[in-house]
């Protein structure tokens, strides 16, 4: 009896400790190997690593847009994914002393009986983080509730917005996690 007790507390402590990783080289251990890269600047590998880790790196993000308040996605992946729910976060670093300003923008996109993330999402969202500057900070964004009975999609993407006109703004990000919640996540309604 105290084995079980001690086993559903771990459960109930930790679930992240027992779930499993989707997204493909999420600590961009060598490489950006697995993810989409896009932008007028293409994302690059750079050994700056949120753990210190000699033998890992994180990915160099940029914006370099002519535009004020512009977005440009730099990083996605779509993964085929059942039903459920879904955790989606990363680790950013802002370095300070540039001459524009921005933040670190995670999304997502949910396409319901559709495993190539294309077409309308049945449900999407995103959010912009911006401080504190010159530390790894973590960021997860709003959770992805995947309700469709058939196995769909979910588009995880990273983009960086640069909030003044022309210049270049860049931050760096590692450790992208997306994982099943295998419990209910604020009580067991």
């Amino acid at each position: 009896m105290i084995r079980l007790l001690a086993f559903v507390s771990l459960l109930v402590i930790s679930p992240a400790v027992f779930a499993q990783n989707h997204l493909i080289n999420s600590g961009f251990d060598a490489d950006l190997t697995g993810w989409t890269l896009s932008g007028a600047v293409l994302p690059v590998w750079d050994d700056l690593d949120v753990a210190g880790s000699p033998n890992s790196g994180s990915a160099l993000i940029k914006n370099v847009e002519a535009g004020t308040v512009s977005d440009v996605t730099v990083l996605s992946q779509c993964i085929i994914e059942g039903p459920g729910g879904y955790e989606w976060g990363a680790w950013y670093f802002i370095p300070s002393g540039q001459a524009q300003t921005g933040s670190v923008v995670l999304r997502y996109s949910y396409h319901a009986n559709n495993t190539t993330c294309s077409g309308g999402a049945q449900s999407s969202g995103g959010m912009a983080f911006t401080a504190p500057l010159d530390q790894w900070v973590h960021f997860e964004g709003n959770p992805i509730n995947a309700v469709a009975s058939n196995s769909g999609s979910i588009k995880s993407s990273i983009a960086i917005r640069k909030t003044e006109a022309n210049g270049e703004f860049k931050a760096y990000v590692d450790d992208a996690r997306l994982f099943r919640e295998f419990l209910f996540r604020n009580s067991f309604e």
